[in-house]
């Protein structure tokens, strides 16, 4: 079964998160002010994968993009939500595609954690894009295949996908978005700025906190 996957997953959040010293002080600063100021299960939308995860943890709050280990969603619906967060934080399908191609990214990640016992999160989020909504099942020839787009195997999905995200536009309706958090990570993908309706309600050094107008 994929629980020691699903374990190993949740150790390399952990331990990314954790450090040495515990959750980081303006992870915890931010998670303090949602659990303090936002209704139970209103719904973050953020890309990091770290963050995603971790939200569920440490607040009363729900994800905009679920853990598809956990999640009922369909596929399609995740990858639906992916990419609506995606084009948001303006990644570029040469960013996505760079993505896709992240083996390397998740032997340097893993080296680095049990090696070294040292992390970077750039690193994390390249490793973890496709596991944390999808688990093994594009990526894994051992796992059974799911059909996604009309594709089977891997390189048909992923070039399936990018072919999607190249002409897609967002339905920013469609599902319930409450908050928008951006961090380091997403900064360092793109010169973010929040979407239309959105304003600033709080924010560290780290990390910003959007809500509805």
């Amino acid at each position: 079964g994929p629980q020691p996957w699903a374990a190993d997953l949740q150790a390399a959040y952990a331990f990314n998160a954790h450090r040495t010293f515990g959750l980081k002080g303006e992870y915890k600063e931010a998670y303090d002010w949602l659990n303090g100021n936002t209704e139970k299960d209103s719904v973050v939308f953020t890309m990091s994968v770290e963050q995603n995860s971790l939200i569920t943890v440490y607040t009363h709050n729900n994800v905009f993009i679920p853990n598809g280990f956990f999640s009922p969603y369909s596929d399609e619906e995740i990858l639906e939500r992916l990419f609506i967060v995606y084009n948001v934080f303006g990644v570029t399908p040469e960013y996505l595609e760079s993505l896709m191609e992240n083996e390397d990214s998740a032997r340097r990640y893993n080296w680095m954690r049990e090696r070294l016992e040292e992390s970077d999160q750039a690193l994390f989020e390249s490793a973890y894009w496709n596991l944390y909504p999808f688990h093994e099942k594009f990526i894994n020839e051992r796992i059974i295949q799911s059909e996604l787009l009309g594709e089977r195997d891997k390189a048909g999905i992923y070039r399936a996908m990018l072919d999607y995200y190249r002409n897609f536009t967002p339905d920013m309706e469609k599902y319930r978005i409450d908050y928008i958090m951006a961090g380091e990570y997403e900064r360092s993908v793109s010169n973010f700025e929040p979407p239309s309706g959105f304003i600033l309600l709080w924010s560290n050094e780290k990390i910003s906190i959007y809500g509805r107008a």
